[in-house]
């Protein structure tokens, strides 16, 4: 896949969003070049360019924007498998970490002074098939219905992203934001 494709992806999907002023549009923009900047440095970096280290990539993500965001202090806990995943499933599952992160930044650490963030990935086998649970969870007010309505730009990217990973994804609150997808590795 290419990933300038999400970028345009991205650019038409705000191109109809008239209340977001231009500073914000290119915040918001800012933090998603970056983060597919991660993945490249990993790419690049690593054992080869077609696959990523998904402890690695995930950790790197979220630093990006926390300190994009100035948090850089949140708490992360991570329950990452590690392996490596395949260009193809990094790209869009960066996004939507990425959006997920943007969102807790913008909304959920409001409330709290003991943000705390957490990441997990684990494979499974079902049926002879390689899958992946993803979970990001955050302590927030776990008012979700901005990520989980049809109108934001952010449910409207996280729905992109997974309809290309073929992915089953839900949101509910938990004593804040659970973010919980599965999505076939091979």
């Amino acid at each position: 896949t290419n990933h300038l494709q999400s970028f345009s992806s991205y650019l038409s999907l705000n191109a109809h969003d008239v209340s977001m002023d231009s500073d914000h549009f290119m915040d918001e923009l800012q933090i998603r070049i970056q983060s597919m900047g991660v993945l490249h440095r990993l790419l690049y970096s690593g054992k080869g360019l077609s696959h990523v280290s998904t402890e690695e990539f995930f950790e790197d993500i979220v630093s990006t924007v926390l300190k994009v965001y100035g948090m850089d202090d949140l708490l992360l806990v991570c329950e990452i498998e590690d392996c490596d995943i395949p260009l193809d499933i990094a790209a869009p599952l960066g996004l939507i970490l990425t959006e997920l992160t943007s969102n807790t930044c913008k909304h959920a650490v409001v409330i709290t002074k003991k943000a705390k963030i957490r990441i997990e990935f684990h494979k499974t086998t079902e049926n002879k098939i390689e899958q992946a649970n993803f979970v990001f969870a955050d302590n927030g007010i776990g008012n979700f219905t901005s990520l989980n309505s049809k109108k934001g730009f952010g449910s409207k990217l996280i729905e992109m992203e997974a309809e290309h990973l073929n992915a089953n994804y839900t949101f509910r609150n938990d004593h804040g934001l659970v973010f919980e997808m599965s999505l076939p590795l091979a």
